[in-house]
């Protein structure tokens, strides 16, 4: 058996949460210090700001993933809907690579498209132009031109409009389309995916019009004081759960 790599996505780190981050912080020195490599799917903070956001929630996470990567273990982070602004000056600063959305890569032998997910929840028409106005480099641009007192305003007002919003909301426009989905598969010979963003973890097999089976891993979400993360080696494929 060789060493796997580790998957996570939403994690949701917040000042409200102590205990989740103590919990990240913990799995970042253990398990994904034991791992060939770290993937980070998207949501990791609750809410993102800007790279030059220096509140200690900010800081003790980077100091964290700085020391997994000074060990050697490489780790790559794809923006989710919640800190799609994490940028560069971040990468640099923790060692941490940024990837598109989706990626396709060989994971231990395996041809693998990895994405947060929210991208192919195109059934919820508001939430996609909400994505693609605030995915603009012009709007980010201005945005981050803001004091970071004013961003964390304006940052909690999309909140609460969206939480507003998805109570009004049919459940199933909050999941991922099929059809969204399988169009992933044209793009290449990969037949499995791994995402987050639903909060619906689950694994998903699919017969394709080729008579292939494509296989999608939907991670869950990280409750109060407790995680997860999708390990991968050569041979098979299992949910790790972490407890404060």
């Amino acid at each position: 058996m060789t060493t796997p790599s580790r998957l996570l996505a939403d994690v949701h780190l917040s000042e409200q949460h102590p205990a989740r981050t103590a919990l990240f912080l913990q799995v970042l020195g253990n398990q994904a210090a034991a791992s060939t490599a770290v993937y980070l799917l998207g949501d990791i903070f609750d809410i993102w700001l800007g790279d030059d956001d220096t509140r200690p929630l900010a800081v003790s996470v980077a100091t964290g993933l700085r020391a997994l990567t000074t060990r050697g273990v490489p780790v790559y982070w794809l923006a989710g809907n919640r800190d799609f602004l994490l940028g560069p000056q971040f990468g640099a600063q923790t060692g941490v690579q940024l990837l598109p959305d989706p990626v396709c890569l060989d994971l231990h032998g395996t041809p693998t498209w990895l994405s947060h997910g929210d991208q192919f929840c195109v059934d919820d028409p508001a939430y996609q132009a909400f994505r693609h106005k605030v995915r603009n480099p012009a709007w980010q641009q201005e945005f981050l031109a803001k004091p970071l007192a004013e961003r964390q305003k304006i940052a909690q007002g999309y909140r609460a409009d969206s939480q507003y919003e998805q109570t009004l909301k049919p459940e199933a426009i909050l999941d991922v389309n099929r059809t969204a989905i399988d169009a992933l598969w044209t793009q290449s010979p990969a037949r499995r995916l791994i995402h987050g963003h639903t909060h619906r973890p689950a694994l998903h097999v699919t017969t394709l019009a080729d008579a292939s089976m494509a296989t999608r891993y939907v991670l869950p979400a990280w409750e109060a004081t407790q995680g997860y993360a999708l390990a991968v080696d050569t041979q098979r494929v299992w949910l790790e759960t972490y407890t404060a």
